[in-house]
């Protein structure tokens, strides 16, 4: 028997007695039984017991009463003890989580004074009860039903003690069940079910299929049971139409405007890049495929890559370093070429292992037997475009100042050469101008503590999939990756509240995550890093234009200005996520877009030094023919006044224009400066692009590969040219069997 009201037994007389059996020749015996005790009078009312140790006698199968074998009994019956308060007063709480929440229930027991608080989702572990402990006043108990694995759940009913109250036996579902014994016996029940475990939910079940019409309404396509956004190629963790609708009215609202044919044409668009992007995910794999057939065709390197780049025609070389997985430093130069059709060739020249230093002088003589091997003479070459280290610039020692030097011997104009530092290596240092470093330090601090230990990713990434959030993880950030910064920072304000709680749950709470200065910064950095990733993204790719690289720097600058103008006057149309926060003075923030436009001018002076040539080049109906160089002006005045070529120039692309209508007969020196402009490297990003796949062909399996059997693969799996096999059968010798 319980007694809930009393936490020690009656002292009274003992509570149970050991029962013992006397045989007789009756063959009954008689026990000594314990007292029924009554809590209110403390009295003792003893039940005599008989065993018989004979046999029972046979069922009386008649349908009437022997009043003979019943007993009345000689005690009165016991009455239940009456309540002096009969209304009772109940409270639900889905608390989810009951740390750092023990003051909020007890105020809320106390306030309300309710006899019966029923908390779900208290997520204590089963030996943890300081918790309730906390949250539980004076004159109340409580019952607890933690889960007894995984993480969350857990149930717990707070009472007050007046109550009278058995627990009853558990069952398979997660459940904890009183009942309050009375005149009218009551059953208490608080049910919770838990959401379906990750690994077990079926989405066709749950009718979560990609519908085709949310194509057109909201730009989503489905891609390996995932929605992804034709836009910005981002994929929702969850097939839920909510979720698509809320992305498509936060990001790409102004999409509302395209309707009809327009809207369709649209979408059709942005389906075939989607679908251009994603052939590049499958690169690895053919990379490899490629790499594994290198070796039968390892001697071809030299035969197809001489006959495409002839002697005769403009080049110029892009120069780059890294170390490989066995700390050697390795030398990428490509070659950028243009022929008299002006079709853009970009191949490998040279890749060579620096086993020794990896000085200026070092990288100028294999950057002069790489000429000599393919015969490409300094006259020719057009400019160089380096990573900016200085044993490429060095204005003495250095790559560029040492091939200047060579040309001045041979008796040409160094000046000539254009020098150009990679247009996306300095975008992303003018993106480190940004000072706000506590939120970066904020961020990474908590992703790094949330991914770098598997059960807090874990247990994160399952709290994620339980609120259906819009993503389902956390993303890190690399500073070798310069995409990173956007992506994370957008992830984690995202999933800000989720993340807040995460941590409150682990103990260590963020407090910025409730500073609204905090939040605001975040917000900032979230829209004006998209915008930098946005601009990142169109000076990367093959085969671009220096003008082109140049054009949307300048874009950018302008654009800049304007934010920096707006963001002065309090207007944030062009901050959607800063936006939301509304915070009150915005001036820092125009001052870290006036600081943005500092490190632009700072960073691209050099080139803007060769902006009228580039004019030229790109807009040759907008220069004013007194401002070009002598040699130069007369055939831009016959161009400018020729109607036909400014409407053919309007409707071609740049080098079509210059291959079908600047002819050389008639055009000469316009033509070759458009040779020269067109063959310029202006970024490294085939050499960055290379590394990647040096990543794939010396691994720490492949380690021993030698240098030339390395440089050979790595330039078939990284040519577009076609091979030679003709060529290359006729070097081998026939070997006939025997």
């Amino acid at each position: 028997m319980i007694h809930p009201l009393s936490t020690t037994p009656p002292q009274s007389s003992p509570r149970w007695q050991i029962i013992q059996l006397s045989p007789s020749a009756t063959g009954l015996s008689k026990i000594s039984s314990p007292p029924i005790i009554n809590h209110r009078s403390n009295q003792l009312f003893p039940i005599p017991v008989l065993i018989t140790n004979r046999h029972r006698s046979g069922r009386n199968t008649s349908r009437t009463i022997n009043h003979s074998v019943l007993a009345s009994p000689s005690v009165q019956a016991l009455t239940h003890t009456k309540l002096e308060d009969t209304s009772v007063s109940f409270g639900l709480l889905n608390i989810r989580s009951l740390t750092n929440k023990e003051h909020l229930i007890h105020d809320l027991l106390t306030d309300r004074n309710f006899n019966f608080l029923c908390i779900t989702e208290t997520w204590q572990q089963p030996n943890d009860l300081s918790s309730l402990n906390d949250s539980t006043p004076p004159d109340y108990t409580y019952f607890s039903h933690p889960r007894s694995h995984g993480r969350g759940g857990g149930i717990a009913v707070i009472h007050h003690q007046k109550w009278k109250i058995l627990p009853l036996p558990s069952s398979s579902f997660e459940h904890l069940a009183l009942t309050i014994s009375g005149p009218t016996p009551t059953v208490i029940a608080t049910i919770y079910p838990p959401p379906p475990s990750p690994t077990k939910r079926k989405v066709d079940a749950e009718c979560r299929l990609f519908q085709e019409k949310w194509t057109n309404d909201f730009f989503f396509v489905e891609v390996k049971g995932k929605p992804v956004c034709l836009v910005c190629g981002e994929a929702l963790a969850v097939m839920k139409k909510a979720n698509l609708e809320h992305h498509y009215s936060t990001k790409h609202a102004k999409l509302d405007e395209l309707k009809g044919q327009m809207r369709v044409d649209k979408v059709n668009a942005l389906r075939r890049s989607l679908e251009a992007q994603q052939a590049a995910f499958i690169r690895p794999s053919s990379d490899r495929e490629n790499i594994t057939r290198a070796s039968s065709r390892a001697g071809q390197s030299k035969t197809f890559s001489k006959r495409q780049f002839v002697s005769k025609n403009l080049f110029s070389l892009a120069c780059d370093e890294t170390t490989d997985i066995t700390n050697t430093a390795q030398l990428a130069i490509f070659v950028r070429g243009i022929p008299t059709k002006f079709e853009i060739k970009e191949e490998l020249l040279s890749f060579q292992a620096m086993h020794g230093t990896s000085k200026g002088e070092d990288l100028f003589s294999q950057v002069v037997v790489a000429m000599n091997n393919f015969e490409l003479p300094f006259e020719k070459l057009s400019g160089i475009a380096t990573d900016g280290a200085p044993a490429m610039v060095g204005t003495q020692k250095g790559l560029t100042a040492l091939v200047k030097k060579e040309m001045s011997r041979l008796g040409l104009d160094p000046s000539d050469i254009v020098v150009c530092h990679c247009v996306i290596h300095q975008e992303s240092l003018c993106a480190h101008s940004l000072k706000l470093n506590n939120v970066m330090k904020t961020v990474v601090s908590t992703i790094n503590f949330i991914k770098s230990r598997g059960l807090n990713n874990r247990q994160f990434k399952e709290l994620l999939s339980e609120l259906e959030s819009e993503y389902g993880d956390l993303v890190y950030h690399c500073e070798v990756r310069w995409l990173s910064r956007s992506n994370m920072l957008e992830r984690f304000y995202t999933l800000r509240e989720e993340v807040k709680h995460f941590m409150e749950m682990k103990g260590k709470p963020v407090m910025e995550l409730s500073d609204g200065k905090f939040l605001s910064d975040l917000a900032f950095m979230v829209d004006i890093t998209k915008h930098l990733s946005e601009l990142n993204i169109k000076l990367q790719g093959p085969n671009q234009l220096v003008s082109s690289l140049l054009s949307n720097v300048k874009i950018f600058e302008v654009k800049l200005r304007l934010w920096q103008e707006q963001l002065e006057r309090g207007n944030t149309v062009h901050f959607p996520t800063l936006q939301e926060q509304k915070p009150d003075v915005m001036t820092e923030y125009a001052g870290e877009c006036a600081k943005l436009v500092q490190a632009f001018d700072e960073r691209f002076h050099d080139v803007k030094n060769i902006q009228r040539e580039l004019d030229m080049f790109a807009t040759p109906f907008n220069v004013q023919p007194s401002d070009v160089p002598d040699k130069f002006q007369m055939e831009i005045i016959e161009l400018q006044n020729n109607n036909e070529l400014k409407a053919k120039y309007n409707n071609l692309s740049l080098l079509d224009f210059y291959k079908l209508y600047v002819s050389a007969e008639d055009f000469p020196i316009l033509r070759r400066h458009a040779l020269k402009f067109a063959s310029l490297f202006g970024t490294t990003y085939r050499c960055e692009q290379f590394f990647s796949k040096l990543t794939l062909a010396k691994t720490r399996f492949r380690s021993r590969l030698t240098d030339p059997n390395l440089e050979n693969q790595l330039r078939v799996a990284s040519s577009s040219l076609p091979a030679d096999i003709r060529c290359l059968s006729k070097e081998k010798q026939f070997q006939p069997s025997h």
